[in-house]
């Protein structure tokens, strides 16, 4: 059972009592309260699962509708491809830490992508890289976590050439080339927007470059 999988079936259903998730997923109840666990962790600030008493079994409410949206189609995009590939959790990590502003643990990462924590920290040094491409850090704080650092131009920048990377996969301008393009494309969009007073949020300016490159 995936976070994403039951998270939709939760969307789907309304609410769900144990023995439905049982047999749904084909898993103990402990291993039901477990994912509720690990999903509510990896929603965190975006929704929360909980037992209704009134509903008779769990309910799915949504605090960041944006939030919850982009978390949905991030973690439905890794849920097509193999969890175990370290070129996969890296791109997963770095959409994921881009998209929060609060710090998240390493341990909730391991759990949400069933691996161990040793292999996250190998990991985030992969994701420290992409993220210095575009002047961002990645802060450490013990028994907090992780957060990135860095101006939300930078993480707008970052946020389109890593979706740019997941849609484009062998890169037409060069492995090298790409991140370029992306900033020249999000420069030109920053000064169009500059000029007008629209605001755009990260998720849509997020669309509209990987939109622009594609």
């Amino acid at each position: 059972m995936q976070a994403i999988e039951l998270v939709t079936y939760l969307k789907q259903r309304g609410a769900a009592s144990v023995d439905e998730l049982m047999g749904e997923f084909n898993v103990s109840s402990r291993t039901v309260r477990l994912h509720v666990q690990r999903t509510n962790d990896a929603l965190a600030g975006l929704a929360r699962i909980a037992y209704s008493r009134r509903a008779g079994g769990y309910v799915l409410t949504v605090s960041d509708e944006e939030g919850f949206r982009a978390w949905c189609d991030r973690m439905h995009r890794f849920s097509d491809v193999d969890a175990t590939a370290a070129g996969k959790r890296v791109s997963y990590l770095v959409n994921d830490l881009l998209a929060r502003n609060d710090w998240v643990t390493i341990s909730s990462m391991a759990k949400v992508l069933y691996v161990s924590p040793q292999s996250i920290s190998k990991d985030l040094k992969a994701v420290e890289a992409k993220l210095a491409e575009f002047g961002l850090a990645l802060e450490k704080k013990p028994r907090y976590g992780v957060r990135v650092q860095g101006s939300e131009l930078a993480r707008r920048l970052c946020l389109a050439s890593a979706a740019s990377e997941d849609l484009i996969g062998s890169h037409p301008f060069g492995d090298e080339a790409l991140p370029q393009v992306v900033k020249t494309i999000a420069d030109c969009i920053e000064r169009a927007l500059a000029q007008t007073p629209v605001y755009m949020s990260m998720l849509a300016f997020q669309n509209l470059v990987v939109h622009t490159v594609v």
